[in-house]
């Protein structure tokens, strides 16, 4: 398994706190609930390798005008997008079909020198996680699925001061458009880009909350908190499986049979659920709070202080707090959503993850893990989602 160098402080800290207590509830029996997304992604990528080899895969090399370039969004900041505009040299373009859905993926690249045949490697797994997302969404998102990669050496970090609030710039890797026909998807940093794929893909595939359960959700947490923005939930359900997909791919790339899978994976999980958790509070030391205080209605120091310009919440303490709680999410999903990765759109099941969250917020574990990762030193450290790097 690969992790970013630039977490070593946070890694040593996380595997001394796996050594010190017995974590029980990562055991065979309770991680075998993912040996369905297991098989997929195994089906998965047997499938990506049978397209190669039956040369249904066409790659063109794209160069000068032929180079396709991001729109602005507000969800990449300008001087990623300038760097794009004035410094990438070319495109590695491949196009295929899943069934009747069509795939074009693009990698623009810069300095960065990538072999063609570690950019293959990348669009085999691509493809794999494609096909494999395809049996849970509906068959009208993404007839056509684009996906553009910008691989960047911008990194998610911290402002230097905390009077700068977080916004897109420290935290956001990229953006897609919703459950369209034609669909796109824009990542635009080199940092966890798979991970990042996974998240959007589920945007782009329908899988989240749709609208109106995603109105009564963030109306209904709205209840708990004392912060002042919206927090978008759907963002933290797509997160959450994200973190778990991602792991399940690194468990999957790194073993040779189901049982080393297993042990991967248990291992895997709870370094990526306490990573989630370190990261939730340093986010919260930075904008010098607390867990508990920013679950707290009554706070107003957490009324006041917490700021953020983009989905802040969602991304990092949600998520964290629904982590913490990963295998009763699972389970949850596994009871009410047909599809399984597939939230399903009903007003009773909107309700019932509304009782997952509020559990899940709360929850003593959550407390008691965020007081042990207080003090810690967070110099040099970034903002990175996931510290397992699956495909790289």
């Amino acid at each position: 398994m690969n992790y970013d160098s630039g977490y070593k402080n946070a890694i040593e800290t996380i595997l001394g706190f796996m050594h010190s207590e017995k974590h029980t509830h990562y055991s065979v029996e309770n991680v075998s609930i993912l040996e369905p997304l297991y098989l997929s992604i195994v089906e998965g990528i047997s499938f990506s390798k049978r397209q190669f080899e039956t040369d249904r895969v066409k790659m063109i090399i794209n160069k000068g005008r032929r180079i396709r370039l991001p729109s602005k969004s507000r969800y990449m900041c300008n001087n990623i997008y300038d760097h794009i505009i004035k410094h990438v040299k070319y495109q590695v373009e491949y196009k295929t079909t899943i069934g009747s859905r069509n795939l074009i993926v693009r990698f623009s690249l810069f300095d960065n020198k990538l072999e063609l045949s570690e950019l293959e490697y990348y669009f085999q797994m691509i493809l794999s996680w494609i096909y494999t997302i395809s049996h849970y969404s509906e068959s009208s998102c993404g007839k056509t699925q684009i996906i553009d990669l910008y691989f960047t050496d911008f990194k998610k970090v911290f402002p230097k001061s905390s009077v700068n609030i977080l916004g897109h710039s420290n935290c956001n890797s990229g953006y897609s458009s919703v459950c369209a026909e034609t669909n796109e998807i824009v990542i635009y940093r080199t940092e966890e880009w798979f991970k990042v794929l996974i998240h959007e893909t589920f945007h782009s595939f329908g899988l989240e909350p749709n609208y109106n359960c995603e109105r009564q959700l963030t109306k209904y947490i709205g209840t708990l908190l004392p912060i002042q923005p919206s927090v978008r939930v759907n963002e933290a359900y797509v997160e959450t499986w994200a973190r778990i997909i991602n792991v399940i791919y690194s468990a999957v790339i790194n073993s040779d049979s189901k049982h080393e899978f297993y042990n991967i994976l248990r291992f895997s999980l709870q370094l990526e659920v306490l990573f989630s958790i370190y990261q939730a509070v340093k986010v919260l030391d930075f904008m010098n709070l607390d867990y508990e205080s920013v679950i707290d209605k009554t706070s107003v120091q957490a009324r006041i202080m917490y700021k953020e310009n983009t989905h802040v919440f969602a991304y990092y303490i949600l998520t964290a707090s629904i982590m913490n709680n990963i295998f009763g999410f699972i389970r949850w999903c596994t009871k009410h959503n047909t599809k399984w990765l597939q939230f399903y759109k009903s007003n009773r099941t909107c309700k019932s993850f509304e009782r997952l969250i509020k559990d899940s917020l709360y929850s003593i574990e959550m407390k008691n893990a965020c007081k042990k990762f207080k003090n810690q030193d967070w110099q040099n450290e970034g903002l990175r989602f996931s510290i397992v790097d699956s495909v790289n």
